[in-house]
């Protein structure tokens, strides 16, 4: 009897869990791990109900969110950083001086630029000739100035994208072109004709890049056909019209020509970026402008040379919102954005309209799939 009562506790002593020992290893059970030190402790209840984290920036106590205490004293890690202060406000005298101050700035410099072109005629009427060598420089950079966007157009052909390109540029440079080509053959005036000549080609080649990327190198003829039909139309109407008419008509294509990048000021402003102000197109812009406005007061051409010194006053602009963008320019001009606002973004909107779509029965989609396909095989 004392020997069965002795084998039954020894099984249950054996059987009984215990706890591991660090100084005894008699025990045949293997010793639990003990938990790896770390720099986030995390205790749960066994009710999920709590969970404290001593190296996150918050913790969480049945679905509430309190900050620790790191981050009330201003730890790196958090964004709760109460070490700083905001920046001072700025009173509205303060305000209206820096606006008043950079608006100067800008003027000043503005009609700095244009007070030296005109110091640049003045020089031009002493020298002798000095109207038949601008004869033979204004169409070098006028050429320059239509070749500007070739860097454009590659890109945008290499990445088979027509994004870039500005294609209502083209479009006005062309009318520009085409009025300027009409007052140069009623005043005789040659190398106005040549160079808008020269000037037409190469918008028709641009947009016929555009053509090539967004038509995917076809229906050729309806870009032909339309560019003729352009060209016609234009100078059909310029034949019922004087040549002061028409100095009109270019007076107002080149200031839509040079005033078109500055549509999208309000959006440059807001990002700071000057992608669709290409650099090489505005500087070709002042050179080009600053050549014909000097060739228009020697000739003594107010066509020419209003235009021009137009131009040049917008495409002088356009440098400096371009130098503004590098952080180059030594005033400020956000004060623009009071008459160019940046465009409303509503990419935020999570509330999409609700559009109802009407199913259509399967014979009538199979119809309609069988006539779009026989469209697709008849289309030249």
């Amino acid at each position: 009897m004392s020997t069965t009562q002795t084998t039954t506790t020894t099984v249950m002593v054996t059987t009984q869990p215990t706890a591991p020992s660090m100084n005894s290893h008699q025990s045949n059970a293997s010793p639990l791990p003990l938990p790896k030190p770390s720099s986030s402790h995390n205790a749960t209840s066994p009710d999920g109900g709590s969970t404290c984290s001593s190296s996150g920036s918050s913790t969480t106590h049945k679905g509430h969110n309190f900050i620790p205490k790191k981050a009330i004293l201003g730890h790196k890690s958090s964004s709760y950083n109460l070490g700083k202060l905001p920046p001072p406000r700025k009173s509205l005298l303060t305000q209206c001086i820096y606006l008043l101050s950079n608006l100067f700035a800008t003027v000043v410099t503005l009609m700095a630029s244009v007070m030296l072109l005109f110091a640049l005629s003045h020089a031009a009427h002493v020298l002798e000739d000095a109207s038949t060598y601008l004869a033979v420089v204004c169409p070098v950079t006028s050429f320059l100035l239509f070749f500007s966007p070739f860097g454009v157009v590659k890109t945008a052909i290499s990445k088979n994208s027509a994004e870039a390109l500005p294609v209502k540029l083209f479009v006005v440079q062309s009318l520009a072109n085409l009025l300027a080509i009409d007052y140069g053959l009623k005043v005789q005036n040659l190398p106005v004709v040549v160079t808008n000549t020269i000037g037409v080609l190469l918008q028709v080649t641009w947009l016929s890049s555009h053509h090539y990327i967004t038509r995917r190198n076809s229906r050729w003829h309806r870009f032909a056909l339309s560019i003729a039909l352009g060209v016609g139309v234009v100078f059909y109407m310029c034949s019922f019209a004087d040549e002061r008419i028409v100095g009109v008509g270019v007076f107002v294509a080149n200031f839509m020509l040079f005033g078109t990048p500055v549509l999208q000021l309000g959006e440059v402003l807001a990002t700071r970026k000057s992608d669709g102000i290409p650099f090489a197109i505005s500087l070709a812009m002042v050179i080009t402008n600053a050549c014909w406005s000097v060739y228009g007061l020697l000739v003594e051409d107010v066509v020419l040379w209003l235009p021009s010194v137009l131009g040049y006053l917008l495409s002088v602009f356009q440098l400096l919102i371009i130098a503004w963008c590098h952080s180059y320019l030594p005033f400020d001009i956000t004060f623009l954005a009071l008459v160019f606002p940046s465009p409303k973004d509503t990419s935020g909107d999570k509330t999409p309209k609700q559009v109802l779509v009407k199913a259509l029965p399967p014979a009538t989609m199979l119809k309609r799939f069988a006539e779009h396909e026989r469209d697709q095989v008849n289309e030249p």
